[in-house]
């Protein structure tokens, strides 16, 4: 047996309220804000259409409210690395641009040593396209980690 996963896009204003939530109820998967989650309130073909259970589907609720702080922490976790892997290489990159700017006032730099700053920015712009290739191709299964290819 396959797993089916099947993914809609609804139009919110036409749908009618209880339809929308048996559309949330019977998806495991959502899409919102472009990223691909797991719906903390999917219920399974079996729960769902079995006679309404409301201490089964208060405790489903109560399981997705529970989540919601850890998901929202790791975000935030996740968010601070990826700011930081940005950071480095953009810090680097504005302070060789900056002494290549102030060239005159510093008594000029020989072309061995704008060619080393020139050389570290294409590095380091070579080492931010990596990130963002590691952040687009990043596991969907574990979107909140993504390979370091850069070191």
């Amino acid at each position: 047996q396959v797993p089916v996963v099947l993914l809609c896009q609804y139009d919110r204003p036409r749908l009618m309220p209880g339809l929308l939530k048996d559309l949330i109820l019977t998806h495991p998967l959502i899409l919102m804000d472009g990223t691909l989650v797991s719906n903390g309130f999917y219920a399974p073909p079996e729960e769902y259409l079995s006679v309404e259970n409301p201490d089964v589907e208060a405790q489903r609720y109560l399981n997705a409210l529970a989540q919601q702080p850890e998901i929202h922490r790791l975000k935030k976790e996740w968010m601070a690395g990826v700011a930081h892997k940005l950071r480095t290489p953009l810090t680097s990159i504005l302070g060789y641009a900056e002494l290549l700017m102030q060239e005159d006032e510093l008594g000029g730099l020989d072309p061995d040593q704008r060619k080393e700053f020139l050389a570290e920015i294409c590095d380091k712009v070579e080492a931010l396209s990596g990130i963002i290739r590691d952040l687009l191709y990043a596991d969907p299964e574990n979107p909140l980690s993504f390979q370091d290819t850069q070191g």
